[in-house]
This record gives C-alpha cells, sequence and structure tokens, in this order.
C-alpha cells in the first residue's frame, strides 16, 4: 500500500521536484495541493507520510503534514504518533524551530495532548535547536518521565556547553532513581572533563563499570577525553590498559 501511494504522489508532483521551470512547478504545487485534498482520509494520509518518511523525502514529508494541517487539520485524533514523530525528528535534525514550535502548538489546541513518546521528540528537537528555555519548561510539565526525558535533557545541556546544569540534572535523575543511560553517561562525562570536575569523573566512571558500559567506545572515549584534559595520566593509562583488556574479553579488536 505506501508503494501505491508513494508512486501516485511521485507521478502528481515530478514537476515541483524535477523542473526547474516556475510554470511547471507552480503545476505540481497545485497538484500535490489537489492530492492533500482529494485523499481526506486519514489512513491514506498516514500512509502517504510513512512512504516518504521511508523514502528519506523528508522535505516533502513535511510539506504533505503542513498541508494537511492547514487545510484540513487531522480529523481524528493520533492513535498512531510514528508519522507525527518522524517529522519533529525532522525539524530537529534541519533545525527548523519555528514549524516545531507551529506543530506542538496545533497538536495541544487540537486537544491531541502530546503523550510521553512525543514529548521525548520534542525535548530533542528543543535542545537541538538551542531553546533550552522550552526544554526546560516542557520537562517540568512532563508526566510521566522517563529514562528517555532524563536522556534529552542531559544531552541538551552538553549540547550547548550548560555543564554545571548537565551534572545538576543527572544528580537529579539518580535522586529519582531512574535508570542511567550510556548516553546520559557520555554526555556527564564530556562535562566534567570541560569542568576539570575529575572527583565527580571518577565516581561517574564507577557508575559505568557498574552499569556494564565499558565496552562501549563513545563512553570510552569520554573518559579518556576527562582523563587527559584534567592531567591525570598516570590514571588514563592505567584505565586504557584495563580497557583494551575489557574490549578482547568483549570480543572487539
Amino acid at each position: 500500500m505506501y508503494f501505491y501511494v508513494f508512486k501516485t504522489f511521485h507521478t502528481l508532483t515530478k514537476h515541483e521536484t524535477k523542473c526547474t521551470k516556475p510554470a511547471k512547478c507552480v503545476q505540481g504545487y497545485r497538484n500535490l495541493k489537489f492530492f492533500i485534498f482529494f485523499f481526506k482520509g486519514f489512513v491514506l494520509f498516514l500512509s502517504l507520510l510513512c512512504a516518504l518518511f521511508s523514502a528519506k523525502l523528508f522535505f516533502l514529508g513535511g510539506l504533505v503534514f503542513n498541508f494537511r494541517l492547514n487545510l484540513i487539520g487531522f480529523g481524528y485524533k493520533l492513535s498512531d504518533s510514528k508519522a507525527v514523530a518522524q517529522l519533529i525528528q525532522t525539524y530537529a535534525r534541519t533545525k527548523e524551530l519555528n514549524k516545531g514550535k507551529q506543530l506542538h502548538a496545533k497538536l495541544i489546541r487540537g486537544g491531541c495532548l502530546p503523550c510521553t513518546f512525543l514529548n521525548n521528540h520534542f525535548l530533542n528537537m528543543y535542545s537541538k535547536c538551542g531553546e533550552l528555555d522550552y526544554t526546560i519548561k516542557l520537562f517540568d510539565r512532563m508526566s510521566p518521565r522517563n529514562m528517555v526525558s532524563w536522556t534529552a535533557v542531559i544531552t541538551g545541556f552538553a549540547h550547548n556547553l550548560r555543564f554545571q546544569e548537565t551534572l545538576g540534572s543527572f544528580c537529579q535523575m539518580r535522586v529519582e532513581g531512574e535508570i542511567t543511560t550510556q548516553f546520559s553517561l557520555s554526555s556527564v562525562l564530556q562535562a566534567c572533563a570541560s569542568l576539570g570536575a575529575i572527583q565527580f569523573g571518577t565516581q561517574v566512571h564507577c557508575l559505568v563499570v557498574k552499569c556494564g558500559f565499558g565496552c562501549e567506545l563513545f563512553v570510552v572515549s569520554n573518559l579518556t577525553d576527562m582523563y587527559s584534559k584534567c592531567g591525570r595520566c598516570l590514571m588514563l593509562v592505567k584505565f586504557l590498559r584495563k580497557c583494551l583488556v575489557r574490549m578482547r574479553c568483549c570480543g572487539r579488536r
């Protein structure tokens, strides 16, 4: 079904995607608009959207979604959030913050309150776009929150060079008993390296070993960077020797 819908869409919009003449581009735009109006069925809409994202046509996928949202509306509450999540990922990848905000607002106004799954994607989008104030506000209002939510906030702080908040969020996550991931540990080690917090970093190193993430390459890379930036050469050499033995036990060369 995805192939049939995608083939129909491609036929209707071939002028828009391949032609450089303005008149033909306008015709492709009109064909696309007609296609969205014609297929008002929500199932076909999701099928088309998933087909476009599967083909990595993110721009056209966003275009289709915006047309549906602006000209028709959802029509139904979203029971399957995968298509919306893929669109949020596209906005995060292309740094289209305004479109992401519009989507978030329309979901709320339309009565489709985002679930934890979608809220986690919005957290990631706001963090990658540098809007940490939105990230914090959304995170504080989220209920329930899971380890993906915490990881998105911690990595967002580290990505935007707010290392004190990175360590603070990590400590709060540990206090609330949430499961630690290798991604959050990697971000915390990056913060420790930048702040020179070797004592805190050593404790995180112990937690890395305890959680079984000693063979994760990006965790090992951040540990190496932390010890070298903090001037602990002897600890670095000792760690690298143990790391080689551990990786051999894990089956890595």
